[in-house]
């Protein structure tokens, strides 16, 4: 078993994210942490942070009463984060990898694969949530998977305003895809 480092787990976010692809700023928002990688050339620029959903559920909307001051604190943390990957701006595509769960939660049924947000959808829905009364946010909290769905909305709406997307691409595709997909990268 191989416990991967965060530049090996960047590495294969990026893989999964675009598929090998120059060019492009990949988002990947897993239970613990946050990645944000993107690749010019050779070697691919990451920035790793402890934000992922299930520290971000705890820390800002568990407790919360109030659904936009519970947003805002979270965005603030991010927004010191964010400031530290001005690599991830500019990119052909912003990608968002295991964002499964928002689009399940709080969105329309689709395919995952190739689904695209726009970046007034995403601010619509948090619009929705953060505008809520107390106890429809009480109501919200207790629906299944939220604690996955609505720390990966906040991460979703703001990191594609903030890195200057108008969109965001989702893809199916998981770590352990990257792992796959590198093997058939190296095929003669």
């Amino acid at each position: 078993m191989e416990i991967a480092t965060e530049k090996r787990e960047s590495e294969l976010a990026y893989l999964v994210g675009s598929l090998g692809q120059d060019g492009y700023a990949v988002i990947d928002n897993g239970s613990r942490s946050i990645e944000l990688v993107s690749k010019e050339g050779r070697a691919p620029r990451f920035l790793v942070f402890n934000l992922g959903y299930r520290l971000a559920y705890e820390q800002f909307f568990a407790d919360a009463e109030d659904p936009e001051a519970a947003a805002r604190a979270f965005r603030d943390r991010l927004r010191q984060e964010v400031l530290k990957a001005p690599f991830m701006k500019g990119k052909k595509k912003l990608v968002g990898v295991e964002f499964g769960e928002m689009a399940d939660v709080l969105f329309a049924p689709a395919e995952l694969e190739g689904r695209i947000f726009t970046l007034e959808a995403l601010k619509q829905k948090l619009h929705e949530i953060t505008t809520s009364r107390a106890n429809e946010f009480q109501v919200l909290k207790k629906k299944t998977d939220i604690d996955r769905a609505l720390p990966r909305l906040v991460v979703a709406a703001f990191l594609t305003e903030e890195l200057g997307y108008s969109r965001l691409e989702l893809t199916e595709r998981e770590l352990g895809s990257g792992l796959i997909i590198e093997a058939g990268l190296k095929q003669p």
